[in-house]
C-alpha cells in the first residue's frame, strides 16, 4: 500500500476547489494556520499561485484572519520564479518530510527510568490539556485556548487517542495519534524542553506502538529539524516531502 500526504489527518473542511486548488477552512479556530489553507494538486505558474494568493487572502481578511498559508503538490521543488516570488513577498518556508513504521519494527529500546506513560482519561484529561496549553502558549493565549477546545471534542472520538506521559509525577509530555482509514498517525508529540533527552519521546510512541501491534504509524517532520534524525535511527522509513509557505500580517 502506498501511503502518500493525503493519509494524514486534516482538521479543516474543504469549501471550494477547482482543478488547480482545494481550499480548506475551519471555522471554529480560524486562528489555526495547519487548518486555514490552500493546497494545490498541481504546480501552480507564478500567475496563478499570485491568482491563489489574491482569492485566500480576499477569502481570510473578510473572515478577520491574519494570514494565507499554501501546501505545494507532494515530492515538488518550487519553480525558481515562484520561489522567489515568495522570498520577495516575506513568506517563511518549510520543507515536511512524511515517515512511517510497522509498530513492532519500531526501536524502542529499554523504558525510560522514572517515566510513566498513561492514556489520556477523565482522571488525567485536565493535566493533559493544562500542559498542551502551556506547549501551545507560545503562539498566544487565544490559540492555546481554543486547541484545548479542539482536543476536548476530540477526546470523546472513536479515531483519537490521547497519551500524557510523567516523570516522577509530573506531566511532562504529550501525543496524540489519530486512526485514519490505513494508518495511524502520530501527531502534537511534545515534550518539556526540561526534560528532553531521558527517552520520554520515545516511551510515548511506544505506548501507540503497544496500542496498535499490526497498523502501519507514520509522522510528519521538520525538514530541517533535529527530531526527524531520531525518528530515523528509531526505525522510521522516510517516504515523501511537501513544501508549505505562510504569511501573516497585523491587524
Amino acid at each position: 500500500m502506498k501511503i502518500t500526504f493525503k493519509d494524514t489527518f486534516e482538521l479543516g473542511d474543504i469549501i471550494f476547489e477547482n482543478d488547480l486548488f482545494s481550499h480548506s477552512h475551519f471555522a471554529k479556530v480560524k486562528i489555526m494556520y495547519d487548518a486555514n489553507f490552500v493546497e494545490f494538486k498541481v504546480m501552480p505558474s507564478l500567475e496563478q499561485f499570485i491568482m491563489a494568493e489574491r482569492y485566500l487572502k480576499k477569502f481570510h481578511q473578510k473572515n478577520n484572519q491574519e494570514h494565507v498559508k499554501f501546501f505545494f503538490p507532494e515530492n515538488a521543488v518550487l519553480p525558481s520564479e515562484i520561489n522567489e516570488y515568495l522570498q520577495q513577498s516575506a513568506y517563511s518556508f518549510a520543507k515536511m518530510e512524511l515517515y512511517k513504521i510497522r509498530a513492532d519494527d519500531f526501536a524502542g529500546g529499554p523504558p525510560a527510568k522514572s517515566v510513566t506513560v498513561e492514556q489520556v482519561n477523565e482522571y488525567n484529561l485536565e493535566d493533559f490539556l493544562t500542559l498542551h496549553h502551556r506547549f501551545n502558549s507560545e503562539y498566544g493565549n487565544e490559540f492555546a485556548t481554543r486547541k484545548n477546545q479542539v482536543l476536548k471534542e476530540q477526546w470523546n472520538q472513536v479515531d483519537f487517542s490521547f497519551y500524557l506521559a510523567y516523570f516522577e509525577s509530573k506531566p511532562v509530555g504529550v501525543l496524540n495519534a489519530i486512526q485514519t482509514e490505513n494508518v495511524i498517525e502520530i501527531d502534537n508529540l511534545h515534550v518539556d524542553d526540561n526534560y528532553q533527552k531521558r527517552g520520554i519521546g520515545r516511551q510515548l510512541q511506544k505506548a501507540v506502538m503497544n496500542e496498535f501491534p499490526d497498523k502501519t504509524v507514520i509522522l510528519i517532520a521538520d525538514g530541517d529539524d533535529t527530531p526527524r534524525e531520531m525518528y530515523q535511527k528509531q526505525g522510521y522509513q522516510y517516504l515523501s516531502f511537501m513544501y508549505e509557505v505562510l504569511k501573516t500580517w497585523g491587524k
